[in-house]
């Protein structure tokens, strides 16, 4: 049986590396339509107050943490270092190298075409065995566009798809769709955090045409205000596992003292 970590009501699997990928492997040994979904603060606290999200977390076959105030309360470890991997790091990164050992395909779905093709690009340029499709759905991308997309994946048929698209929209674009797509696995990573990103390419350095442009001094600031955001977010996330704590407290004496 799974050994799960509740965090502000959502189910997240306290995994080990090896189980992880060995379960992996049984899933892409077999054509049934598998998930794992890689979950952050901001996954928790959008389920928190989604009965439907948090639903559709509870039916992915795995949901782990990639986020490192995250991880640090699945497996309890207060004392985590910025340098040590990520489970979620450390998973992605031997998947891709089994894949590219084994030529395996592989299929991302994103929301921006030219982050999706900087990723697909990087991708090739590491792992030059796999073989690797890509297709980007925007807001306005209507039933017909969806439809070609997942005749397109069917035709590629890849071991595994990234879903690059986070939260409410993975959730639904899956939810939609799952029946439809000639998939082994789809890892939901949308929502990870950048080192964990980094694995498929996913790069924080400033652009070159931003360089070209002088434009350097605008970037820094935006993702100053990135930084600020996520310092907000661990600040709400923390607060709420505050009081969680606190009630898990109040309830263990309320109950012994019923039982004296």
């Amino acid at each position: 049986m799974k050994e799960k970590t509740k965090i502000l009501g959502v189910s997240i699997d306290k995994v080990r590396l090896d189980r992880l990928l060995s379960q992996t492997q049984i899933y892409l040994n077999h054509e049934a339509f598998r998930m794992i979904y890689f979950t952050s603060m901001k996954t928790i606290l959008q389920a928190e107050d989604d009965e439907k999200f948090k639903t559709f977390l509870e039916q992915c076959d795995y949901v782990i943490s990639a986020d490192r105030t995250l991880e640090e309360q699945v497996y309890e470890d207060k004392n985590s270092q910025k340098e040590r991997m990520l489970l979620a790091q450390c998973y992605l990164e031997r998947l891709l190298v089994r894949m590219n050992k084994n030529r395996s395909s592989l299929y991302m779905i994103g929301t921006d075409q030219e982050e999706l093709d900087h990723l697909m690009n990087n991708l090739k340029q590491s792992y030059s065995s796999i073989s690797c499709f890509g297709s980007c759905i925007e807001e306005e991308t209507k039933e017909d566009a969806i439809d070609f997309i997942i005749n397109d994946i069917n035709a590629a048929a890849p071991d595994v798809m990234l879903v690059l698209m986070k939260g409410i929209l993975a959730m639904e674009f899956i939810e939609e769709n799952r029946t439809r797509m000639n998939v082994k696995l789809c890892l939901c990573i949308g929502e990870a955090e950048d080192e964990v990103l980094q694995e498929i390419g996913f790069e924080t350095e400033i652009p070159s045409w931003i360089k070209k442009l002088k434009l350097e001094s605008l970037y820094y600031r935006f993702f100053h205000g990135i930084k600020l955001r996520h310092t907000l977010l661990k600040r709400v996330f923390q607060h709420k596992m505050k009081e969680q704590e606190e009630q898990k407290d109040r309830e263990a004496k309320d109950e012994y003292n019923k039982n004296i």
